[in-house]
């Protein structure tokens, strides 16, 4: 069960960040700057470990973590 709260939460962090940088891009916030950078520097760790994990159980996980991170990700830039 833990393996799949982290998988939620790395989809979820990946996504919000994703999801804000997007909505800063779009505005033509120079803030799009740094949150790429860390954008760059969570994604390249969850590259390493997100091979590791697998199955449905863990698809669904990341699925839902990557639904929340949008919702949030968009309000956070919103």
């Amino acid at each position: 069960m833990r393996g799949l709260v982290t998988v939620a939460a790395r989809g979820y962090l990946v996504v919000s960040l994703v999801s804000a940088n997007t909505v800063l891009l779009a505005r033509g916030s120079a803030a799009a700057v740094g949150v790429s950078m860390v954008l760059a520097v969570v994604w390249w760790f969850n590259a390493k470990t997100a091979a590791r994990v697998d199955g449905w159980r863990a698809a669904v996980a990341y699925a839902v973590g990557s639904g929340l991170g949008t919702l949030t990700g968009m309000a956070a830039a919103g």
